[in-house]
């Protein structure tokens, strides 16, 4: 990385190549010229990253990219991955310097030849700066011979891939990093001749003349943003599946035969589905030249939506044997959210990273219709809800939260924009906005606009000129509201009498963010004896509203807020109410799974606003999950129930309850149908405590203990390994290099020896297992260092672990500099996700106070993952203290 120079100073010089001669620029004074078409943007000094005034600076200029790119990639992960780059452009301004992105050290750039001719350039901030001079007003070709960057290789002893969502094709070869600027990619590689590899376009030629290598030519692609070219190579296994409208291959690296029978076929009838649905959605037919898949072991993201290689996180597809139906459902959105991507991102792409949420929250709004069109038996409105809302509130509840729609000045830091309310909260944004339009009627907005930019660029504003007017708002209002606005709404839920008739006032009040209301419906049903009498709605466009009720209510029924779920706040209605719904859920089983979880939810997040005692909580959530039937909702009543364990109860009241959470787990899970018996073991692992329960899990790892319905695998072990591992601290090391031995998967293999140390019982070893941390090269396998963390703070170590959380927020800037989107935020979560102690409060409150001028988008990071344990703190001390 070359640092920040301050004007003025002189640019970097360049060696020589080992092959053309690289000429050097004249003194700066005389040839710096001005763009006219940017005022204040100086060419010459574009600054690091890519900003959003370099980004207009060429989009003004280049057209017609077409990239040539070759690597050759040696097998040892230790030596350097040569490349060549050929760009093709035409341009309209050729009185100005070219400016290509290089997050590289410059000798990485070994020649730069323009139209056959050494180039004139200079590399600074970042950038590869090609003087005019030799432009021309037809095709111009700029050649290039570098060292490809390794940050974004992801290189592992036999196999890499290239990850370069959403600023990291910079990082990899010279390019034009922007996603307004599509481009063609043709690909050739050069790889060991026992690898294999795979890239957006089809294989074009195959030269094996060379036992030692394989040289791979590719077609070239339609054209895409620079962040979805991607190739992975190595020692893979493929599947060709030929029996559907689509034909496609997997590439993957899994070694349990029987894993790869029990899911293979299911993965591509999932994909062969969603391809379809989505042509018949869109009205347009799939429009790359093939569609392929790559599950990736460890891989950083759930999946990323290539076109042509999808990549998918290989634990998240090749399922266990009987998966719960959580894990079904989730593998089956995964794969149609990335398909659904290659009509909106890849086909249809955002001109700039500002309105990323385009692309994820459409993928997801279809990822949701296709997964409901495939679980027909399941209760889409249940799933949506817990997939949704939860998460959402996570993060919208907190000093942190961001809108849906945020602004970007550089996309050095794009990868701030990513997270829960993107994924979450813009998904129930969308369908609150079908719900207005109409389902056909928004169905034919998308249609026209997709259509309307094929292969191109488009946002926000271009599809809300096809959307109708809405009743009750209007789209300008909706989308100040929704998109542009922040936080939570509190819905404060109010029941009074008059003449004898109950009257429901609602006040709405924004929970943090800014004061937008946001235009939606709010549900009241009403319960009497046991039994639903009246359900009454209202649209919320105001702070403050009275609801009209039916005749049949009566001052003895009772309110039961948000039946369906489909309201989005934090309602908080009065202790009577609650107790209520404690007592409907409780003697209510038949009622409509939406409706329990729903309530569920409205609960637990008055559990966080301080409005119920956590033991009142927690010991109504325990009753109702020995009667709670629908696996869905157990699944999240089971995440409510370990959070609530091991967050928001202290030791000494958790102690009272360990024996009867485990027995009532361990009960469940044998009462269970098989594909809820895998939800109900993890849960009781994650709470196991006692002696007894530990002695099981030494049973099942020896083999001596079988469970009827479940039988773990590979990975199943190793997680119950870890477990024990950590309670157990005078056989730890044996019962961990045991379970490494037997590991006959080598990355999974890979994996638990790296995480060994973190299980330590010595304090020592994991003050020097967190500072090899520090390292970059210690954080490349990113999903590992993550569960590392989640150990070395577990609440059983954070007596000492609690030293590690002020270094543990220094280090983020490093964080993000180095790793991919997903890393500082999902540092912070494995970090602080279970601390509820002053100490840790402490520690946040002081790093920011002496931090005033962080940067604005780690410090909202912070205060997202941090908000649990500020809230947790609190309530301890106001319950127990």
């Amino acid at each position: 990385m070359i640092p920040d120079k301050k004007p003025g100073q002189k640019f970097t010089d360049v060696p020589d190549g080992k092959r053309t001669t690289i000429l050097f620029l004249f003194p700066l004074v005389l040839i710096i010229v001005l763009s006219s078409c940017q005022p204040g943007f100086n060419p010459y000094h574009p600054g690091t990253g890519v900003s959003l005034e370099l980004a207009h600076y060429r989009e003004s200029d280049l057209r017609n990219l077409r990239y040539s790119l070759s690597f050759t990639i040696p097998e040892k992960s230790s030596r350097p991955v040569n490349g060549f780059l050929s760009l093709r452009f035409t341009r309209k301004r050729l009185s100005d310097p070219l400016i290509l992105d290089f997050k590289e050290d410059s000798s990485r750039l070994l020649s730069v030849n323009l139209n056959d001719k050494p180039a004139r350039f200079a590399f600074r901030d970042e950038h590869l700066i090609v003087f005019p001079g030799n432009f021309t007003a037809d095709t111009n070709a700029l050649d290039i011979e570098f060292v490809a960057g390794d940050l974004s290789l992801n290189r592992n002893d036999d196999y890499l891939y290239t990850l370069l969502v959403p600023d990291r094709a910079r990082t990899l070869f010279p390019c034009i990093d922007q996603p307004g600027l599509k481009g063609t990619f043709q690909l050739r590689l050069r790889i060991p001749g026992h690898w294999k590899a795979v890239t957006n376009s089809p294989l074009l030629l195959k030269d094996t003349l060379n036992p030692e290598y394989t040289e791979l030519l590719f077609d070239e692609t339609p054209p895409l943003p620079v962040y979805l070219f991607a190739f992975a190579a190595g020692r893979f296994d493929t599947i060709s599946f030929r029996n559907t409208k689509h034909p496609m291959v997997l590439y993957h690296r899994e070694n349990d035969a029987q894993k790869i029978r029990n899911n293979a076929a299911a993965i591509f009838r999932l994909a062969d589905s969603s391809l379809c649905f989505m042509e018949r959605y869109t009205g347009i037919a799939y429009p790359f030249p093939k569609y392929d898949l790559v599950a990736i072991p460890s891989f950083q993201y759930a999946g990323m939506e290539h076109p042509g290689c999808i990549f998918l996180n290989a634990s998240r597809v090749f399922l266990a044997e009987n998966p719960s139906a959580d894990d079904l459902m989730e593998r089956a959105n995964l794969i149609a959210h990335e398909t659904a991507h290659i009509w909106f991102g890849d086909y249809v792409t955002m001109p700039w990273f500002d309105e990323v949420w385009m692309k994820e929250v459409f993928a997801g709004f279809m990822a949701d219709k296709i997964t409901g069109h495939l679980f027909l038996k399941e209760d889409f409105r249940l799933r949506f809800l817990l997939a949704h809302y939860p998460p959402s509130y996570d993060i919208d509840r907190t000093p942190g939260t961001n809108p849906i729609a945020q602004k970007l000045v550089n996309l050095n830091i794009a990868g701030s924009l990513y997270g829960n309310i993107i994924y979450h909260k813009a998904p129930i944004a969308i369908m609150q906005l079908e719900k207005l339009a109409g389902e056909e009627v928004f169905r034919q907005a998308l249609r026209e606009y997709l259509s309307e930019h094929p292969y191109g660029t488009a946002g926000w504003k271009d599809l809300a000129t096809h959307l109708p007017s809405l009743p009750e708002t209007s789209v300008k209002n909706w989308t100040n509201a929704w998109l542009h606005g922040s936080g939570v709404p509190e819905i404060i839920f109010r029941v009074r009498t008059e003449k004898e008739r109950p009257i429901i006032r609602i006040t709405h009040r924004k929970h943090s963010g800014d004061a937008h209301i946001l235009p939606q419906y709010v549900k009241i049903a009403w319960v009497s004896k046991g039994k639903f009498i009246s359900c009454d709605s209202i649209f919320l466009n105001r702070t403050t509203a009275n609801l009209i009720l039916s005749e049949l209510v009566t001052t003895r029924s009772v309110p039961l807020p948000n039946p369906d779920g489909t309201t989005y706040g934090i309602i908080l209605p009065d202790k009577k109410i609650l107790d209520s719904c404690f007592a409907f859920l409780a003697s209510n089983d038949d009622t409509r799974p939406v409706t329990r979880a729903s309530l569920w939810i409205m609960l637990y997040e008055n559990l966080l606003a301080d409005s119920i005692h956590p033991e009142i909580f927690f010991r109504n959530l325990l009753h109702t999950l020995q009667i709670e039937k629908e696996p869905l909702l157990s699944s999240r009543l089971q995440k409510y129930l370990t959070r609530t364990y091991w967050q928001m109860l202290p030791p000494s009241v958790r102690g009272k309850y360990n024996r009867k959470v485990e027995h009532i787990l361990w009960t469940q899970m044998q009462r269970a149908e098989k594909e809820s018996k895998r939800t109900f073991f993890f849960s009781w692992l994650s709470v196991m405590e006692s002696k007894e329960a530990m002695e099981t899990c030494r049973q099942i790892l020896e083999g001596s203990l079988v469970l009827p319905g479940f039988t773990p695998d590979e990975e199943d072990k190793n997680r119950i390994a870890l477990e024990l591992g950590l309670r157990d601290s005078a056989h730890w090391k044996s019962i961990l290099l045991k379970r490494i031995e037997e590991c006959s998967n080598p990355d999974e293999k890979a994996r638990m020896q790296f995480i060994l140390p973190a299980l330590s019982p010595e304090i020592a070893e994991r003050d020097s297992y967190f500072a090899s941390l520090s390292c970059p090269k210690n954080r490349e396998h990113e999903p590992w260092v993550l569960t590392a963390l989640s150990f070395l703070h577990h609440p059983l170590r954070q007596n000492t672990s609690v030293r590690y959380l002020h270094t543990s927020l220094e280090m983020l800037e490093k964080i993000r500099n180095t790793g991919d989107i997903f890393f500082p935020e999902r540092w912070l979560e494995a970090t602080f996700s279970l601390y509820n102690s002053p100490e840790a409060v402490a520690t946040v409150n002081e790093f920011l106070i002496r931090n005033p001028n962080y940067p604005s988008d780690l410090k909202a990071k912070i205060l997202q993952q941090t908000d649990m344990a500020f809230r947790a703190e609190h309530i301890i001390k106001h319950y127990f203290h």
